[in-house]
């Protein structure tokens, strides 16, 4: 199990999990430095604005003239239009924010202290985002991209805020959702879980099926608060083997979670919680 499951969960001084979507684009990973030439891709959805009830997030954009492999499948109307994962140049300023960031020595106490989140969760957070390289699904049957994270200049700032002990409100709740994410996501990859779907071509367009399986849609679940429509997603025997430490997780970085909050949980994730914290 993970950080924070023995005994109450940690007293971090943040309020709750963010309520439904975040505008301000602050939330979740980025996949992945460039493999091909001098492009990357973006994320393919910040977890906070995941509604993925069509089953189909947008990977990159469309490819003039590209016939779909998943003709029936749902098509352009299962479309997620609000999440797109464009191809883009490099962010040649962002990168070399996350070059210093690797580099920093004294931020992750730093952050800790300004936050009240554990030492541990932002040292793993600063792994899974900024450090480590992760395996990246490409298109089906091609081979994956190992890689890291593109630099994206929102999480940058961000994370230097946190340090500095300059984060708004809204931007400290921002900050707890991308430690959330980064801390489940890391986990869950650790227990050999692949962090995206395959791509398909729907329709001309590069889509992930959201599949509610891998480490990074997982990541987004438990971001959002177990939010029921979601967590039935989960297939039923993933659901048995991950869904108590995605819980675990989630108490280790945002503290107690106050009853008004739990009973808006899926049932399965709120029973859990309440048998590891008695809440």
């Amino acid at each position: 199990l993970p950080l924070g499951v023995e005994g109450a969960p940690p007293e971090a001084p943040v309020s709750s999990v963010l309520e439904g979507p975040d505008t301000s684009g602050m939330l979740g990973g980025e996949p992945a430095r460039p493999w091909e030439s001098q492009r990357s891709w973006q994320a393919d959805a910040p977890p906070a604005i995941l509604e993925p009830e069509g089953g189909w997030q947008r990977a990159r954009t469309p490819t003039p003239g590209a016939e779909s492999e998943m003709a029936g499948a749902g098509g352009a109307e299962a479309v997620l239009e609000n999440i797109p994962r464009e191809v883009h140049e490099i962010d040649a300023a962002a990168e070399r924010a996350y070059d210093a960031i690797r580099e920093a020595s004294d931020d992750v106490a730093a952050i800790s202290r300004n936050t009240g989140i554990p030492f541990d969760i932002i040292k793993v957070a600063k792994r899974n985002l900024f450090i480590d390289e992760h395996v990246i699904a490409r298109g089906v049957g091609q081979e994956p991209a190992v890689a890291r994270f593109a630099a994206n200049m929102e999480w940058a700032d961000l994370w230097r805020k946190a340090e500095n002990g300059t984060l708004t409100d809204g931007e400290r709740r921002g900050f707890t959702g991308l430690v959330t994410h980064e801390n489940v996501e890391a986990n869950l990859l650790d227990r050999g879980l692949p962090l995206y779907e395959e791509e398909r071509l729907v329709d001309g367009t590069w889509m992930r099926p959201f599949g509610a399986r891998t480490a990074h849609d997982l990541a987004g679940i438990a971001e959002r608060g177990f939010a029921p429509r979601l967590v039935e997603q989960i297939p039923s025997e993933i659901r048995r083997d991950v869904l108590q430490e995605m819980v675990a997780t989630f108490a280790a970085v945002n503290g107690r979670v106050d009853p008004e909050q739990l009973s808006s949980w899926h049932p399965e994730a709120a029973r859990i919680y309440q048998q590891l914290y008695g809440n």
